[in-house]
């Protein structure tokens, strides 16, 4: 019984180091794309804001209706 032991411990360990790794890449995915999402929300939020300023200074009107 103890090849079986050991063939089992094996591949038991061999598994948990498939879940470890794969843990790991999900999480680096999910910081990756959060940041991501993150990046283009704020550019595009950005390029609204500078729009809207840019047509307030322009037309020297505030503006009455954000379209988000």
């Amino acid at each position: 019984w103890w090849a079986n032991y050991l063939s089992v411990s094996i591949v038991f360990r061999r598994t948990k180091l498939i879940l470890y790794a794969f843990s790991a890449i999900n999480l680096l995915a999910t910081l990756f794309w959060w940041e991501y999402c993150s990046l283009t929300l704020r550019l595009n939020y950005r390029t609204r804001f500078l729009s809207a300023a840019s047509e307030t200074l322009s037309a020297f009107t505030p503006v009455t209706e954000f379209q988000f």
